[in-house]
């Protein structure tokens, strides 16, 4: 009996022990994380000391600030610049970074082309005023009968400086939440007072669910806390890299040259000009535009003042794309050079700025209208091209090339498939009116075998976008299923049979619902719902869930979460008064 007993209480001792261990451990793990979550704490703070020294917290949105971009003078109020909420602008200038900003004869100093920030703060002035009389849209944009619309500086700019929420407000630093001592007392009391067998393992066992309740629950919240400052940290250094450029790094300098015919000054920092004289020109000598800051001083009086402007620009343009990237930037596939376009010129103008770059050993750049497709009647300027490059993201600065056109072609079904079967890199543009959604598909793009095959699934990445609004729903840009469903991720290509329909081809998505977005001779379906097949069953459907600034639109009709129509299960939204939208013009190119 005794044998037994002392049995027992060995198999007891054996098992505290572990128990024992095993919440030592736990203890050592929450210890490791606590000092995981005081380092992210400590160099948020260092961030925050960083942008208290750098600035002022509280800055007053009245003041009027005096700038000096790319050379010439600005008066600004302090609002005006921050009217484009989560911008690279508004950062700049809300105030955290007065301290590091270049300074030049008084003034802050921006390296960017005067003729087209002056361009853009009158847009955004009148952004301001319609946002405050509670007119126009919440995002900034470069609308499609802009006049300077195919400014590839203006462009440029806009996406660099005025990306509406491109970087969040930043939060303030949280303390680092106090332990709770519920679980280090009990496990400290119960550590110390019974080392070995407690008088009833009952006890014992009840105070180590106790301890091993309170340790799971500190570890989830230090490992929250950790979580949320991580992210805070990581916001704060994408808002330090987005301002990076424009901050001095005490090394830096304004180089400044004046033009005679109309005593204009220009001028760029010594990082711009570092950048541009990277290397040596064709008789390896140092390239002449950083001697025209540096050596030579006399005034400029050889070349067109708006020349010499652009071009220093081209340079600019240049180290900003080098310096905000966070991936390698896009190059010219016909040359291996960055990605940077040549200015707008006249036709008359552009033989004599050739020769102006190449004077001073200045890349003029890659000519803008070189991506713009010929015959397109939908992808037709630059600025339509650059859209789809900022929507899909596969586009990377490639040109565009047409495929098939259905006022070039015809609206056969069988001409579009003979032309664009087996391609990659697609687009297919839509247009109805004035409006045009496209979706781009990876590919590559194969039909049926036969029509008896009924349809048949691509796995490829699709995206869908719209490339041009209404005066009602002027939104531009990406489209997505509403937050509930998963994003487009899989083409189909159907023979669709039944007396009304003819071939045409979806993107949907898997699972319970499909996300459609169907083009067919002269006809587009987007639709939500349980099923493909047959036109039949496309026609009933309910609508698209599309999301973008407002409901999307398309062949005349409204796409979005509408009204539910009585027996319904999903919301119902037609396609002008349908599921079946006549449209204008049907394109597709190949990204080259």
């Amino acid at each position: 009996m005794e044998a037994a007993s002392g049995s027992t209480s060995q198999q007891v001792d054996t098992l505290l022990a572990a128990l024992t261990a095993r919440i030592k451990a736990a203890f050592a793990a929450l210890s490791r994380r606590r000092e995981r979550a005081a380092a992210e704490r400590r160099a948020l703070e260092a961030a925050a000391e960083r942008r208290a020294l750098d600035g002022v917290t509280e800055p007053n949105d009245k003041e009027t600030l005096q700038l000096c971009v790319g050379g010439q003078a600005f008066s600004v109020r302090r609002s005006v610049l921050r009217a484009v909420k989560g911008s690279v602008l508004a950062e700049i200038f809300s105030g955290r970074w007065d301290g590091r900003l270049l300074r030049h004869n008084g003034q802050i100093f921006l390296d960017v082309d005067p003729t087209v920030f002056r361009a853009l703060l009158t847009r955004v002035m009148v952004f301001d005023q319609n946002s405050s009389h509670g007119h126009g849209h919440c995002q900034f944009h470069i609308a499609p009968d802009d006049p300077m619309r195919d400014d590839p500086g203006l462009l440029f700019y806009a996406d660099l400086l005025l990306t509406s929420g491109q970087l969040s407000d930043p939060l303030d630093t949280p303390s680092l939440p106090s332990p709770s001592p519920s679980p280090h007392h009990a496990a400290a009391s119960f550590l110390s007072a019974n080392p070995c067998f407690p008088p009833s393992l009952s006890d014992a066992l009840h105070h180590f669910e106790r301890i091993a309740r309170c340790l799971q629950e500190e570890t989830a919240r230090v490992d929250a806390a950790v979580e949320e400052w991580a992210e805070r940290l990581a916001r704060e250094e994408r808002r330090y890299a987005a301002v990076r450029p424009f901050l001095s790094t005490g090394d830096d300098s304004v180089l400044s040259v004046e033009v005679s015919v109309d005593r204009s000054v220009v001028a760029t920092s010594s990082a711009t000009m570092e950048v541009a004289t990277i290397g040596t020109d064709d008789r390896g000598l140092p390239r002449p535009i950083m001697n025209r800051f540096v050596r030579w001083q006399t005034p400029i009086d050889s070349i067109p003042p708006c020349h010499f402007n652009k071009m220093v620009d081209l340079c600019r343009r240049a180290r900003l794309t080098a310096a905000t990237s966070t991936a390698t930037p896009p190059t010219d596939p016909s040359s291996d050079r960055p990605l940077i376009f040549t200015p707008l010129l006249a036709p008359s103008e552009r033989t004599a700025f050739s020769q102006c770059c190449d004077m001073y050993g200045v890349d003029e750049g890659t000519d803008p209208h070189t991506r713009v497709p010929n015959g397109s009647s939908l992808v037709a300027s630059f600025y339509d091209w650059w859209i789809i490059n900022r929507c899909v993201g596969a586009v990377q600065g490639r040109p565009l090339r047409l495929l098939f056109s259905s006022s070039i072609h015809g609206w056969l079904y069988a001409t579009l498939a003979r032309r664009v079967r087996n391609m990659s890199r697609l687009l297919f543009l839509v247009r109805s009116g004035c409006e045009v959604v496209g979706v781009y598909v990876e590919g590559p793009f194969r039909l049926p075998a036969t029509s008896l095959e009924g349809s048949h699934e691509l796995h490829t990445k699709v995206s869908l976008f719209k490339l041009r609004g209404s005066r009602r729903n002027p939104y531009i840009g990406p489209l997505h299923l509403s937050p509930t469903h998963h994003a487009v991720d899989r083409l189909m290509c159907a023979s669709l049979t039944d007396d009304a329909a003819i071939q045409g081809f979806d993107t949907h998505r898997e699972r319970n619902g499909l996300g459609k977005l169907s083009f067919a001779s002269g006809r587009l379906w987007l639709a939500y719902g349980a099923s493909y097949g047959e036109a039949s069953t496309l026609r009933q459907m309910s609508g698209g869930m599309l999301e973008g600034e407002g409901d999307a639109m398309a062949g005349r009709g409204w796409l979005g979460a509408r009204v539910r129509d009585e027996g319904s299960f999903y919301p119902y939204a037609v396609v002008g008064g349908s599921n079946v939208a006549a449209v204008d013009e049907v394109e597709v190119l190949m990204v080259d």
